[in-house]
């Protein structure tokens, strides 16, 4: 499984980078090209896993953006080939028939190449049938997407589609619920949630000896603030200091007083999430040889 981090900023690739040795998936939306693609693809694709583009749907469907159809399958005609995985203009959350209409016209402009982008369904009346349909189609990565208003794919669907499609490869976008994936195991899935926790003054914590999560308030080292789940009050304190100054090379004063280093602590956790969900699947596949 990968878990892409979704930025806007392709510098974070190597302030993580030089302090980790880590290599993060990124997601990329061409909403955000302008001076981020040729940094990823060219400077900074050394230091990077995997890297995908999105279309920017969520930001069409939202009104942040407009995205032109036409030009988006030229940037994918010319560039697409430099990522790992590129997804679809799927600009319609409440409208399967749309979508399918620019999966098929960016197929066309890509006619001649050795992939596809990867569609994306959304209709929450019958999503299973709209997977099934892109499987009919020819499609072996799928990704799973919002319901609009009317939110996310439940469980009963997520099952029917592993248990008739076991070999398609799901990505799921915008659902990063540890509980959904250890049930359900797609190929990969997307978090902006590393950048959207740091924004509001909270880092994630993973602890190995539980193998758990945890989630706190920075607050400030000498406050004695009323801010309930402070990190400073967390009976690991300690413990995480050590992991902030061995892994990160940070200090506490750096967490409370610098954006970029609460953007740190997050991306580090999602790396140890997809290295704890990884090995659990070996150990599976283990278990089931045996």
């Amino acid at each position: 499984m990968k878990i892409y981090q979704a930025i806007t900023d392709a510098d974070i690739v190597p302030k993580f980078y030089n302090r980790t040795k880590r290599k993060l998936n990124i997601m990329i939306s061409y909403a955000y090209r302008e001076r981020n693609i040729s940094k990823l693809v060219k400077d900074y694709r050394s230091k990077i896993n995997s890297l995908a583009l999105d279309s920017g749907a969520f930001s069409v469907f939202t009104g942040r953006k407009k995205i032109n159809l036409k030009v988006y399958g030229v940037f994918l005609r010319k560039f697409g080939d430099l990522f790992d995985l590129c997804f679809t203009l799927d600009d319609r959350f409440d409208d399967a028939a749309h979508n399918y209409e620019n999966q098929l016209e960016l197929e066309e402009v890509l006619e001649g190449k050795s992939w596809k982008p990867i569609p994306v369904v959304h209709d929450f009346d019958d999503p299973f049938q709209e997977f099934q349909m892109y499987v009919n189609h020819g499609h072996e990565y799928i990704a799973l997407g919002s319901m609009g208003e009317r939110q996310k794919i439940g469980d009963d669907v997520l099952e029917r589609i592993r248990m008739e499609y076991p070999d398609i490869k799901i990505h799921m976008f915008g659902t990063l619920n540890l509980e959904m994936l250890h049930k359900h195991r797609p190929e990969s899935a997307d978090s902006s949630g590393w950048a959207q926790k740091a924004g509001m003054g909270s880092i994630y914590y993973w602890r190995p000896s539980e193998n758990k999560s945890y989630s706190y308030d920075v607050g400030a080292v000498d406050s004695n603030t009323s801010k309930k789940n402070l990190v400073k009050d967390s009976p690991f304190y300690d413990e995480i200091k050590a992991f902030w100054m061995d892994k990160l090379h940070l200090t506490p004063e750096d967490v409370v007083s610098k954006s970029e280093a609460k953007y740190l602590c997050n991306l580090y956790f999602f790396t140890q999430l997809e290295e704890y969900l990884n090995s659990q699947d070996s150990e599976t596949k283990s278990e089931k040889k045996d």
